[in-house]
């Protein structure tokens, strides 16, 4: 849900933009994921939904199309259906880590803990190289007042990647 990160002030100047390559290309599934993003920034999540559903009936792997439906149901507190949409994404695409963090923030936004922590512990199997995965599981840990598991888990980032935290002269 990179798009999510728009700016009120740009909401307005970017529907005007995506009218425009819509009028050029109508369908374009880009074009529309982002005009829903804006709907849904514009609490019309109604609009976002029929945008997200024609996108998706379109191409049904389209990975922003899956998040834009995600972010309509999570706006709604729909967190069963939220969680649903990326589950059938992620069975047509199983280790997409785009749509693997979409699902990590429907289990933050649901405040599932136990969750949240086998989605990072899967994200740190499936992409051990990117050490984002671990130090956000020891923040969620430590958040969570379990600081011997922030510790261990901080330590085995140490142990696996001592290179990745010697300076750089």
């Amino acid at each position: 849900m990179k798009w999510c990160k728009l700016l009120s002030g740009q909401l307005q100047n970017t529907l005007k933009q995506t009218e425009v390559v819509l009028a050029n290309m109508p369908g374009n599934a880009d074009a529309l994921t982002l005009k829903g993003a804006v709907l849904v920034k514009q609490n019309n999540l109604d609009a976002a939904m029929v945008i997200a559903e024609q996108v998706l009936k379109d191409h049904p792997d389209h990975n922003d199309g899956i998040s834009l439906k995600t972010a309509i149901y999570i706006a709604k507190n729909d967190f069963a259906n939220a969680l649903a949409t990326v589950e059938k994404g992620l069975q047509l695409k199983p280790n997409d880590v785009d749509l693997l963090e979409v699902k990590l923030q429907v289990h933050s936004q649901s405040k599932n803990s136990a969750a949240l922590e086998q989605d990072y512990l899967n994200l740190i199997q499936l992409f051990p190289e990117n050490l984002k995965y671990s130090y956000e599981l020891a923040k969620h840990y430590a958040e969570n007042n379990q600081d011997p598991k922030a510790l261990s888990t901080l330590q085995a980032i140490i142990d696996a990647h001592p290179d990745k935290l010697q300076p750089k002269l």
